[in-house]
């Protein structure tokens, strides 16, 4: 019995802790946000619905064919049957039947309706291809989401590191302090000062620790997963430079930006559309055709049956339908002269973006390099005050000043390292990347 428990708690131990130690990278955590999140799976079954539009477009090609049987009953006026019997037989034998039975099938083929079914068919066409942009667009956009809330991760855990070291730095000049008091080298008020270092400490990594709990959640409801899913983050913030001029990079913006491409396909979408408003203005022949089979009711042979046909090309010419043709294409005009402006606004706009993106890019570029360098100029400080400290040549407030320093330098360069990253996105989105 116990070996059969100490199996299973072995067995939940092998399933659980791997689920446990799950580690998020951003291409793992972009890959799930696009799998769970609802409104692409909603895209995709607008895109289902869109495909089945297309088809139903081209039902509109093929002939409507139908087929109508008929069976009836009837009671024979009392004249036919005081008739029959002066015959000296019933209305059976006369050839007079009192059910009717008739098969008819028919068929009807457009061949014209003024270019209507085609300019539908390919409307369908393009709105295939408008819902595929849209869910391209809404991936991007997913894309870009995740990479701010993956980084806000990042940022909140490298504060709890800063802030964790300064405190590591702050308890061992309590310890020395401590025990230059004991010797009597210090009085107790460097005891006193080391101790409210540390006081002052521990709140700033109580704030970052709350920081990148609310990171984390932010970042778990982007992928659609349970709020208690444990979260290690696996990354480093990406220092890619930008050689690129902003020209080249506004060119490129305008040529990748799938916005503008939806706009295109929505301005083809309104020629289609005042196509088939002109449609109305041209004739329509339709071909018909109907076969029909039936008893016939007076006949001295009761399973005598007849049959007939017909054919028939029928040309309807519109001449007046109370200006509705006219309003349509007015319409239909209307809605793609929006266009033409809504395209100019959009280019202003990515330009705009792009610039914005481009010199925060260019501004954080150079805050991240002045921060690198401030950093090592504050470690190699620290540790020349920490020895002298230690020595006695010198005080225990410039043993705090120094680290001090060290602690807002390493803090200004995660925080520079974050809004390049962060720029860095910006710069990308605006691509359209």
């Amino acid at each position: 019995m116990m070996r059969m428990k100490l199996t299973l708690v072995l067995l939940l131990l092998f399933f659980i802790i791997p689920a446990f130690c799950e580690i998020f990278t951003l291409e793992k955590s972009i890959e799930i946000a696009l799998r769970n999140d609802p409104g692409l799976k909603q895209l995709h079954e607008q895109l289902a619905r869109v495909k089945l539009q297309k088809s139903k477009s081209y039902s509109t090609f093929y002939p409507r064919i139908s087929a109508t049987g008929l069976y009836l009953k009837q009671g024979l006026p009392l004249s036919m049957q005081m008739m029959a019997e002066q015959l000296g037989g019933g209305a059976a034998d006369m050839g007079i039947s009192e059910e009717t039975y008739s098969f008819s099938l028919s068929a009807t083929q457009p061949l014209y309706l003024g270019g209507a079914r085609y300019y539908g068919l390919k409307i369908s066409e393009i709105s295939i291809e408008l819902k595929e942009n849209d869910i391209e667009l809404r991936k991007k956009e997913l894309q870009y989401n995740i990479k701010k809330a993956f980084y806000n991760i990042m940022l909140a855990g490298e504060f709890i590191k800063i802030f964790q070291e300064s405190l590591a730095l702050a308890e061992a000049q309590l310890r020395i302090a401590q025990t230059r008091f004991e010797s009597g080298e210090a009085s107790d008020f460097d005891v006193l000062r080391a101790e409210v270092q540390i006081s002052n400490l521990k709140p700033r990594i109580y704030r970052a620790e709350n920081n990148l709990a609310l990171a984390t959640a932010a970042f778990l409801t982007q992928l659609n997963l349970p709020l208690e899913t444990p979260v290690e983050i696996q990354g480093e913030f990406d220092s890619t430079r930008i050689t690129l001029s902003l020209e080249s990079l506004i060119n490129e913006a305008l040529q990748n930006r799938l916005e503008l491409k939806i706009l295109e396909k929505s301005e083809e979408l309104a020629d289609y559309g005042i196509k088939i408003a002109k449609s109305g203005y041209y004739p329509s022949l339709i071909f018909s055709y109907g076969y029909t089979e039936k008893n016939v009711e007076f006949n001295m042979d009761p399973d005598s049956w007849s049959s007939s046909w017909n054919a028939a090309m029928v040309l309807s010419i519109p001449i007046f339908n109370g200006f509705e043709n006219r309003l349509n294409v007015e319409q239909a005009k209307s809605m793609k002269s929006e266009i033409a402006p809504a395209t100019e606004g959009l280019k202003n706009g990515i330009r705009i973006q792009l610039k914005t993106a481009y010199l925060n890019l260019k501004n954080s570029e150079k805050i991240l390099e002045s921060s690198e360098q401030n950093i090592i100029q504050a470690r190699r400080y620290v540790d020349i005050v920490q020895k002298s400290y230690e020595s006695g040549f010198m005080t225990s407030l410039d043993l705090m000043n120094a680290q001090f320093s060290l602690t807002q330098a390493m803090t200004e360069n995660v925080q520079s390292r974050f809004e390049y990253q962060i720029n860095l996105i910006e710069l990308e989105y605006a691509l359209g990347k």
